[in-house]
C-alpha cells in the first residue's frame, strides 16, 4: 500500500479546515442529502463527504457505509487531495499499486471504484472530497464528472455558509455583550455624573442667586456661560443615557390613549410651549396597542424639536394625524418652522448630528437618533419630507 503523500501547505490547510469547525460535527440533512443525488447521479451504492484531518478522515456525510471515520492512511481521498483540481478517478483499485493491499480492498465486501473530487476552498485549500464508491469496477462518463465537480462546490458553499453563520453568531453575542456593558455603563452615569453636574449646576445658581453683588460684569457673565453649559451637559448626559437604554428590547405592548398621551406630553413641556407660543392640535383617535413608554418618547422628541426648529416672529404650529393601516398605525406630526433640506434627509437621523449653530438651536443631536432606532427595533420606520421656509412632515410607523 502506498501511503498518501503530505500536502506542501498542510499546516494551513489544517488550519484553514479547522476554521469550520465542521470536524466532529453531527450529521446534517443538507450534507446527506448531497451525498444521496451523488451516488444517484453516478449510480453508485456508497457515497461519501470526507474531511481530511492531520491522521484521520472524517466522515461528514456518508451513504452505504458504517462509521464515521478512517485512518489517513488508509483513506483513498487523502490522496486525491494532492491534486485539488483534478478529479481522481480509480476504475478497479486490486490493480492499482497505490491501493491493491489497502484493508478496505482486500476486505469484504471490497472497494473496487472509486471517484473522488476534492473539496477546494477560495483560498485553495484542498479539505476533503465529495466520493463515490463501488464494489466492482466502474467509471463516470463526461456528464457524470462534470455533476460530481458541481457538487463538490456546493459542499464548499455549505461549509462557508456554516462558518458565516457561526462568525455572525459570535459577533451577535459580542453586541449582546456590548449592550450589557452599555446599560451598565449608564447605570453608572446615572451616579458618577449626573449628580456632580446637578451640584455644580446648583452651586452656580446660588452663586448668581445670593452673592452677585460681589461679582463684577464679567464674573456675572462668567456664571452665566457655566450654567448653561452645565445644562447643556446635564441634557447631553440624559440623552445618552435615553439612547443607551434603548439597546434592550423590553416592550411590552399595552393599550395606549393617544390623546391622554400626548396631552401628558404638552401638560409635562408646558412652560416650553407656551413661550414659543405653539399651537399643537390632534385629532381623536382610538386606543392603539403598543408600548407606551416607545410611543411617549417618539411623540416627544418630534413635537419638542418641531417647536425648537420654528421661524423667528412667526408662531409655530404643529399638527398631529394618526392613520390606521392594515398591519400599522402611521403617524404623521406636520409643522410651518424652518424646513429641512432633502440633501440633509439621512443625515437629521444620525447621533449627534446638527444642522445649525448650539448657539441657535441648542440640544445632543440624539433626539432623532434614538427615534429612527426605537422605531426601526420594533419593525417600523421613519422618515422626512420637508421643504426650506416651508415646514416639515415627520412620518413614521408603529407595527399593530
Amino acid at each position: 500500500m502506498k501511503y498518501p503523500l503530505i500536502p506542501e501547505n498542510e499546516e494551513d490547510r489544517i488550519k484553514a479546515l479547522k476554521s469550520y469547525h465542521i470536524l466532529d460535527s453531527l450529521p446534517e440533512e443538507d450534507y446527506d442529502n448531497i451525498t444521496r443525488l451523488a451516488a444517484v447521479i453516478c449510480k453508485t451504492p456508497i457515497a461519501l463527504i470526507t474531511l481530511i484531518d492531520s491522521n484521520r478522515q472524517f466522515f461528514k456525510a456518508v451513504l452505504g457505509l458504517d462509521g464515521t471515520e478512517t485512518k489517513r492512511d488508509e483513506s483513498f481521498c487523502a490522496h486525491a487531495i494532492n491534486k485539488p483540481d483534478e478529479l481522481m478517478i480509480v476504475n478497479d483499485a486490486r490493480f492499482d499499486n497505490r491501493f491493491a493491499d489497502n484493508p478496505f480492498v482486500t476486505g469484504n465486501p471490497p472497494i473496487v471504484f472509486y471517484a473522488g473530487m476534492p473539496l477546494v476552498n477560495a483560498d485553495g485549500y484542498a479539505l476533503g472530497s465529495i466520493c463515490v464508491i463501488d464494489n466492482k469496477p466502474g467509471d463516470l462518463n463526461q456528464e457524470q464528472q462534470a455533476a460530481l465537480k458541481s457538487l463538490s462546490h456546493q459542499v464548499i458553499q455549505l461549509m462557508e455558509l456554516r462558518k458565516k453563520n457561526r462568525l455572525l453568531l459570535e459577533y451577535q453575542n459580542k453586541l449582546e455583550l456590548y449592550a450589557t456593558e452599555m446599560e451598565s455603563f449608564a447605570h453608572m452615569a446615572s451616579h458618577d455624573l449626573k449628580d456632580p453636574l446637578r451640584m455644580i449646576s446648583l452651586f452656580l445658581q446660588k452663586l448668581q442667586n445670593n452673592h452677585s453683588e460681589f461679582l463684577n460684569d464679567t464674573a456675572k457673565k462668567y456664571v452665566d456661560f457655566s450654567i448653561n453649559a452645565s445644562k447643556k451637559m446635564t441634557l447631553l448626559v440624559n440623552d445618552l443615557l435615553s439612547y443607551a437604554a434603548l439597546d434592550k428590547d423590553n416592550m411590552v405592548k399595552e393599550d395606549i390613549n393617544v390623546n391622554e398621551l400626548i396631552g401628558e406630553i404638552i401638560s409635562y413641556h408646558a412652560a416650553f410651549f407656551d413661550e414659543a407660543k405653539a399651537s399643537i392640535r390632534y385629532e381623536a383617535v382610538p386606543n392603539i396597542k403598543g408600548s407606551k413608554t416607545v410611543l411617549k418618547i417618539i411623540l416627544q422628541n418630534l413635537l419638542m424639536n418641531a417647536v425648537k426648529f420654528r421661524k423667528t416672529g412667526k408662531p409655530i404650529s404643529v399638527n398631529i394625524s394618526i392613520k390606521e393601516m392594515e398591519l400599522l398605525w402611521l403617524f404623521k406630526i406636520s409643522d410651518n418652522g424652518i424646513g429641512i433640506d432633502a440633501a440633509d434627509y439621512d443625515e437629521i437621523f444620525k447621533p449627534f448630528k446638527s444642522l445649525h449653530p448650539q448657539s441657535v438651536y441648542k440640544g445632543s443631536g440624539l433626539g432623532l437618533a434614538a427615534c429612527k432606532k426605537i422605531i426601526e427595533q420594533h419593525g417600523g420606520k421613519i422618515w422626512v419630507e420637508s421643504e426650506i421656509g416651508t415646514g416639515s412632515n415627520f412620518y413614521f410607523e408603529i407595527v399593530k
